[in-house]
């Protein structure tokens, strides 16, 4: 399909066995990141992404809406996880989320 990109995730899990030395229970704590390439983003335009209905770049009848982030954002605040986004150099976001253990 002409104007697709490619995205891919990739899932890091820390090595089998690992603990937290100072508690007999096993520490858990899941650290999500997402990264994908697209239009440059203004370091001050990524919060206003986090908006229902916004976008970076408006393209008629795309079937996108821009509500990605924002639901992003709610699954976060429901885990009161931390969330965390930053503009990458070359285009896109980077986008991580720490869920407590």
């Amino acid at each position: 399909m002409a104007g697709c990109r490619t995205r891919t995730a990739t899932w890091r899990a820390p090595r089998a066995g690992a603990r937290d030395r100072r508690t007999p229970h096993a520490v858990v704590r899941v650290r999500l990141i997402v990264a994908n390439t697209g239009v440059r983003v203004p370091p001050g335009d990524v919060e206003r992404l986090f908006e229902p209905f916004q976008r970076r770049r408006r393209v008629a009848d795309d079937g996108h809406h821009g509500l990605g982030l924002s639901i992003v954002r709610a699954i976060a605040q429901a885990h009161a996880a931390q969330l965390m986004a930053e503009a990458r150099p070359g285009g896109g976001l980077s986008v991580r989320v720490l869920f407590p253990a």
